[in-house]
């Protein structure tokens, strides 16, 4: 490898090392993290939030079924497989 790409291997390599050791001193890492609006480890918060996000997946994704349809599109589906690969 030439002088030139030793050198810019070493420079990236310290840039990250830098980043690294910055990124883990805690008066840094305080100042720079988000703290949360619940305790981490508040369990019926984040169970309040899981069940708010299946109650709109529920709402706005999932439709009742329609039993009659159910039952009766599989079989007509079925038939126009076998029809379609009886010609080919």
């Amino acid at each position: 490898m030439s002088f030139r790409g030793k050198l810019w291997v070493l420079m990236i390599s310290g840039v990250v090392a830098v980043y690294a050791v910055v990124g883990g001193l805690p008066l840094v890492n305080g100042l720079l993290s988000a703290s949360a609006q619940q305790p981490v480890n508040d369990a019926t918060a984040q169970l309040k939030i899981v069940e708010s996000v299946l109650q709109h997946i529920q709402n706005d994704y999932v439709d009742e079924p329609n039993m009659e349809k159910s039952v009766s599109e599989p079989f007509a589906a079925s038939r126009a497989v076998s029809i379609r690969t009886r010609h080919i």
